[in-house]
């Protein structure tokens, strides 16, 4: 019984120094060589198809984000140099609003929320609301 024992530690151990030894994975959905555009972009231009807010209402929610500046991404005011568009639209005689996250590059939805403007201002609204997703897809 001792001897095997023994034998289970001289197995176990090297085997354990060398998971220890791997580098470790990102816990997020984007790793090196993904091809995502949420992984892939670096900046992002906002869009107010209403007017109701105020694009640098929202830039500035944004920016106030700790998570926003972790994430190394920039907010441009050239929607030719963005690689996602933000774009937000309020539902007619209502206080819904929506948010699209739009890839440039291909010109395809790749995000959407909707917030309520009911009890404040709906810009920190829906900078949380892309706070989300970038957390959920980045």
């Amino acid at each position: 019984m001792r001897e095997f024992k023994k034998l289970q530690t001289a197995l176990l151990c090297p085997a354990l120094l060398a998971l220890a030894a791997l580098p470790a994975r990102s816990a997020g959905p984007c790793d090196s060589n993904s091809e995502s555009a949420w992984c892939r972009a670096k900046t992002i231009f906002i869009c107010a198809r209403s007017g109701f807010m105020r694009e640098a209402e929202l830039e500035r929610a944004i920016v106030q984000k700790p998570e926003f500046a972790k994430s190394g991404m920039l907010i441009t005011r050239n929607r030719k140099n963005a690689d996602l568009v933000l774009e937000v639209r309020r539902k007619p005689f209502t206080s819904q609003f929506t948010l699209s996250v739009i890839d440039q590059r291909r010109q395809i939805l790749i995000g959407s929320d909707r917030s309520n403007s009911i009890g404040g201002h709906i810009e920190p609204k829906l900078a949380n609301d892309f706070m989300k997703m970038l957390r959920a897809n980045r």
